[in-house]
């Protein structure tokens, strides 16, 4: 693009740079936050690291209930305590058997209350956020709260959204999950080639490096322009164009920034297979975005990842690339619907749960194999995947029962080896006439995780996003029984 052959009017430029600026806060390689430099380090002992895996449709709480614990389901609608089971006892159902090995590694969290999220059909901007799913964000998500908190990586957080390859392909940069703030949705890569020329194209050759270097071209000649357009406002005007600009020098820092990273970058990247530009099936973007993301951490290119699987809606788990009857399974919506009460049994489900499954344990031995850079023990040791579904417990949820898989023990912050019941509370559907108020003391909502998480990151807060509507909703304080 040459800037300089456009027409030099207020208005033409005023669409122009609010286009450009607006592309630099969603452009795919993420934007800090503006307090940028303001940040220090959390915690101590070297990175931490926070993957989330959001599977959409549903996580059905059967598919992480070790056998032999149906009878503590049955109970939570009665107890007011918590039931902590060592998870070395019991055996891993069906659906969970790709992760048995690393039973001791994780945590199982069942009956975390969710209704104020209204998870129905996926939990757009809500799931992340512990608040009610909306078309613009309303609140920050955990993700962007914890890549707060790491200022030494070029890219405070990355994520990916992974759906069909038609939709991935037409909408290669989006956002269903992730959000910075009110009105802030945070964007994710969906195109795993337009990911890898950002991300890693700085050490690249041919095309991905030319689209790199076009990159860093495009950035220079808009921030040269807005600072001669910067002169043609006053006050308040002027003060949102500073938004955009600031947001163009960030984007262009960051590619800065990855440049100086070359080698490493080199070390780490990728290679680009068939499938990051001409795939057969919707599960090789999976594979490719995960494999991004595995990359992106090893590199150094950031410490929170977020991949968005079928996420925001019914209609996005892939299809193609599965022995599925697809006279049986029709699409997406009905893969959901087949998973709805005793079919959470269905064939269909144990191999979606394993196929996610699957990749959640590349990560795992990905991030197991790496050493930590300048410190002991692997990168794994320090890092966290939370794994759920924005859907609640299953596609229909009222968010009864939210289910989570924790794996890893973030540098010894984290317990692990448990599985959790919570007591219950709420409406277990929306028609239902009964009603359980919250068990006052081990009663929790699923915005206890997040604060969680924050506790264990180095940043110990009193709630989650327990404001406005949502005050009240939960005592306050992190879930002791997940901190070490």
């Amino acid at each position: 693009m040459n800037l300089d052959r456009q027409k030099l009017d207020r208005r033409s430029l005023l669409q122009q740079i609010a286009w450009g600026a607006s592309a630099a806060f969603l452009s795919p390689v993420i934007t800090r936050q503006l307090h940028a430099a303001e940040k220090t380090q959390a915690v101590t002992g070297g990175p931490k690291r926070f993957i989330f895996f959001n599977m959409g449709n549903g996580m059905h709480p059967k598919h992480l209930r070790p056998d032999g614990l149906d009878e503590a389901r049955k109970a939570a609608v009665r107890t007011e305590s918590l039931v902590d089971v060592d998870l070395a006892t019991v055996k891993l159902p069906l659906w969970s058997e790709p992760l048995a090995d690393y039973q001791n590694q994780m945590s199982i969290v069942q009956g975390l209350y969710g209704y104020h999220i209204w998870p129905e059909h996926g939990a757009k901007y809500g799931f992340l956020a512990g608040a009610k799913k909306a078309v613009v964000p309303k609140y920050q998500t955990i993700d962007c709260a914890l890549s707060e908190l790491f200022p030494q990586t070029p890219l405070d957080m990355l994520g990916f959204s992974m759906s069909q390859l038609d939709k991935m392909s037409s909408s290669p940069v989006t956002s269903a999950a992730s959000a910075r703030g009110d009105g802030s949705p945070f964007p994710l890569f969906a195109h795993p080639k337009m990911a890898y020329d950002s991300l890693f194209g700085a050490a690249a050759g041919g095309e991905s490096g030319d689209a790199f270097q076009a990159q860093l071209a495009w950035y220079d000649q808009l921030i040269e322009r807005s600072e001669m357009i910067r002169r043609r406002f006053s006050g308040a005007e002027r003060q949102r164009f500073d938004i955009y600009c600031q947001g163009l020098q960030r984007s262009r820092q960051q590619r800065t920034d990855l440049m100086a990273m070359k080698a490493q970058l080199a070390r780490h990247a990728p290679k680009l297979s068939e499938a990051y530009e001409h795939p057969e099936y919707d599960r090789q973007w999976w594979e490719c975005n995960v494999e991004l993301g595995i990359a992106a951490l090893k590199a150094g290119i950031t410490n929170v990842v977020t991949f968005d699987g079928g996420g925001g809606g019914p209609d996005s788990l892939p299809l193609s690339g599965f022995d599925f009857n697809m006279e049986r399974v029709k699409n997406s919506h009905n893969l959901g619907h087949l998973g709805l009460g005793t079919g959470t049994d269905a064939p269909e489900w144990v191999t979606m749960r394993h196929f996610s499954f699957d990749l959640v344990l590349r990560i795992i031995k990905a991030l197991e194999n790496e050493p930590e850079p300048g410190g002991e023990g692997s990168m794994f040791d320090n890092s966290l995947i939370v794994y759920s579904s924005d859907c609640g417990e299953d596609q229909h949820a009222v968010g009864f029962e939210w289910p989570f898989l924790l794996i890893g023990n973030l540098g010894g912050r984290m317990r692990t080896g448990r599985y959790l019941q919570f007591p219950l509370w709420g409406n277990p559907k929306s028609n239902s006439d009964f009603h359980r108020p919250r068990p006052e003391r081990d009663g929790r909502a699923v915005n206890a995780l997040w604060a969680t998480l924050l506790h264990a990151a180095g940043k110990p807060v009193d709630h989650f996003n327990l404001v406005d509507a949502y005050a009240g909703l939960d005592r306050h304080g992190p879930m002791e029984e997940l901190l070490a």
